[in-house]
């Protein structure tokens, strides 16, 4: 992404940090979803999974 980035807008910055996007759980199926509400419960247990 950090590449693609760089070529459409032709920006360089000095320093890139990556961060984690979304989860947007409503459009995974109910398995996608029962996992990563799993590990989102593990790494931060009020994690609201109601909604995106």
């Amino acid at each position: 992404m950090i590449a693609k980035f760089r070529n459409e807008t032709g920006w360089n910055p000095a320093r890139i940090k990556p961060l984690a996007g979304a989860l947007p759980d409503s459009k995974y199926n109910f398995f996608m979803r029962f996992i990563l509400k799993r590990v989102a419960l593990k790494m931060a247990p009020a994690t609201n999974t109601s909604h995106d």
